[in-house]
């Protein structure tokens, strides 16, 4: 999805991204946060390219591509009160 957004002529917002979710605060979502030499169209094409035909790129995605993402770890929570009540179950 990164190199789908990052390829359009205008950057969608957060809001657009993530319809009907609360994303936060104004500068929540990663979009919000480039840099403004990463916004203009030609570097982001330039650094689509290269994502799509780096050789770098390619073996560092066939090195992981056998390693589901994971989203959830033991030990770690997602707020502070999910780790109250998991420590007070345990």
């Amino acid at each position: 999805m990164f190199l789908e957004v990052m390829s359009r002529k205008v950057l969608p917002s957060g809001h657009a991204l993530v319809a009907g979710v609360a994303v936060g605060r104004p500068n929540g979502h990663w979009l919000s946060r480039l840099p403004r030499r990463a916004k203009p169209l030609k570097f982001r094409l330039a650094l689509c390219r290269y994502l799509r035909e780096a050789p770098e790129v390619a073996a560092f995605r066939e090195f992981y591509s056998g390693t589901p993402l994971r989203f959830a770890f033991d030990g770690f929570h997602e707020s502070f009160q999910g780790a109250v009540m998991a420590r007070s179950k345990g």
